[in-house]
């Protein structure tokens, strides 16, 4: 509504009507606005808000915390975080690696403004963001940060910070720290290890830990004995040896050095090793290939893993809280015996997060608000349901036993003489070609003749073969054409 006051245009906003209840058997207060915004205040004092388009707005409080998780059918949920005790401390991180293991039970506690926002992925990933100040050398220096925290499902973390640093460490790399460290039995939930490499110093992180700077373009890695692997975004790479006479690394530029490649080196057995570094230990970490075999066909595909990935992967399958059924059998695989694990996991489609407590952050509608009874009808046919499985054959380890070693070497001796034998006797099958030029000639010409009587034109046909039957036909036009041109010249 518009009004004029005092020669001057006023816009009175139009109050929206609103229809309240008290539900008796949750004694909770069900609001329903005008616009079709309904809310519903617990008495644990939670409140439920839901809008008009879907929208799911349910917030409560924990230990003075105040937490908010916005849902909608279609879009991934968010999780607010509010406390307003953090939020008055305005905490600051200490210099350096001081307060490294700070928010290790809570990031709560390396929050600066109490806030703490998590996205909860579809893949169970979550994503935490926050505000973080830390103190920098000299007097009264701090800088402050969006950090965010993305913690995937196998274990896995990322830290992406808003100046540019990135902090990667692997499942495995998270796994070693922790048989290093304090040795947690429960992995992934107890052990804090790697928090002191993500949130530390960047020059004292240890091997496996993968850090970035998008300011200066560039990934880095320091290995156990001290050497530093560099790579840019413009594809360079650089290699920083502790131990090398490489007279080179002491020139002005060498962050922009580039390694020979192995294929360029004198003796090209594609070893990139450097000839003053052979006395060195071979490295303790490296990275493992993951070799993939698909079948002509395209039907059928397998992967080949080692004990390390495979480790991996049963860390991932036995925390899966989606699978209905895991068993492992004692099989035989063309008499080599193995142990098949087998795993089968329902498929949902319209699930519920799982990342989301359904006793706490689920609430129930109450009964005001369903105003017509609704019946259930118990459906005669059989409920359709899909399921996904996965089989994994694993084989003993070679290493743990000198007999089995022995009789696989011993095997592999007899495949190759085997191989060798079949060579030869197919050699001394063989049959040899007895035919001479004559014959050829002679049979390209009975080949030429049939297919003139059929009316096949030699010169249009594709193929190798062929080839002989074109060049009869190009000797006979070409004897013609020498024919033609000495009757014509006496003529």
């Amino acid at each position: 509504m518009r009004k004029l006051r005092d020669n001057q245009v006023y816009d009175e906003p139009r109050r929206l009507k609103l229809n309240e209840k008290i539900d008796p058997e949750t004694n909770a207060r069900v609001t329903i606005r005008e616009d079709g915004v309904l809310t519903v205040h617990y008495v644990d004092e939670s409140k439920l808000v839901m809008f008009a388009d879907g929208t799911e707005i349910f917030t409560r409080k924990e230990d003075k915390t105040t937490i908010s998780v916005i849902r909608k059918e279609g879009y991934i949920p968010l999780r607010l975080i509010y406390d307003p005790v953090k939020a008055r401390a305005k905490t600051v991180i200490g210099l350096g690696g001081t307060d490294a293991m700070m928010g290790i039970d809570n990031i709560m506690e390396r929050s600066n403004d109490g806030r703490v926002t998590e996205i909860l992925m579809p893949d169970r990933s979550i994503v935490q963001s926050y505000l973080e100040r830390q103190e920098l050398e000299g007097y009264n220096n701090f800088m402050t940060n969006m950090v965010h925290l993305v913690r995937r499902d196998d274990y896995s973390i990322v830290k992406v910070r808003q100046d540019g640093e990135v902090v990667l460490i692997s499942a495995n790399e998270r796994a070693y720290l922790n048989s290093i460290g304090k040795q947690c039995p429960n992995m992934g939930k107890d052990d804090y290890d790697y928090f002191f490499e993500l949130f530390g110093v960047a020059a004292e992180r240890r091997s496996g830990v993968y850090t970035a700077r998008l300011t200066e373009s560039r990934l880095w890695m320091s290995d156990e004995e001290g050497n530093f692997f560099i790579v840019y975004a413009n594809g360079d790479s650089v290699e920083k040896l502790s131990v090398s006479f490489d007279l080179d690394q002491l020139v002005e530029g060498i962050d922009r050095k580039e390694p020979d490649s192995p294929r360029s080196l004198p003796r090209g057995d594609g070893e990139h090793i450097e000839e003053e570094c052979k006395f060195l230990p071979p490295p303790k970490t490296m990275g493992h290939p993951r070799l993939f075999m698909i079948k002509n066909d395209g039907g059928v595909g397998y992967e080949y893993m080692n004990a390390e990935q495979l480790e991996y992967l049963f860390r991932c399958q036995h925390k899966d809280t989606s699978l209905v059924q895991s068993n492992s059998n004692e099989i035989t695989i063309d008499g080599e015996k193995a142990v098949s694990h087998f795993f089968l996991r329902k498929y949902e489609v319209g699930k519920m997060h799982s990342l989301i407590n359904p006793a706490k952050e689920n609430p129930k509608l109450p009964q005001s608000v369903e105003l017509v009874n609704q019946t259930v009808s118990i459906p005669k046919e059989p409920l359709s349901e899909q399921f996904t499985w996965r089989c994994i054959n694993q084989y003993r380890n070679m290493c743990d036993s000198t007999d089995a070693l022995r009789d696989f070497e011993n095997a592999i001796t007899r495949y190759a003489a085997m191989r060798a034998k079949q060579a030869d006797e197919r050699n001394r099958l063989k049959v040899a070609e007895i035919k001479t030029a004559e014959h050829i000639a002679a049979e390209n010409r009975i080949l030429l003749r049939i297919a003139r009587a059929k009316g096949i034109d030699v010169t249009k046909l594709v193929g190798d073969e062929y080839q002989p039957l074109k060049n009869i036909v190009r000797d006979e036009a070409r004897q013609k054409a020498m024919e033609e041109l000495d009757k014509n010249f006496f003529t």
